[in-house]
């Protein structure tokens, strides 16, 4: 599902694909919640800069991000 957001957020989307999507959001408010809740904090996230995270913080995400990577 993140997959076919990207691409509909990147304007990537086949655009027979794309108008099946459209149709879908329209008709499914689930996705659309998911959906909605997932172009916010993409735009949130965005915004935030490194130096607003604090140090100690940093250090806990690149500490989660190699765990799990490493067990992908």
């Amino acid at each position: 599902m993140v997959s076919i957001i990207i691409d509909y957020l990147e304007d990537s989307m086949d655009p027979a694909f794309k108008e099946e999507f459209e149709r879908h959001m329209g008709d499914c408010s689930s996705c659309l919640a998911f959906f909605e809740t997932y172009k916010k904090t993409r735009d949130l996230t965005k915004e935030i800069k490194c130096d607003d995270i604090p140090p100690d913080v940093q250090d806990r995400v690149r500490a989660f991000l190699k765990k799990k990577i490493s067990q992908a």
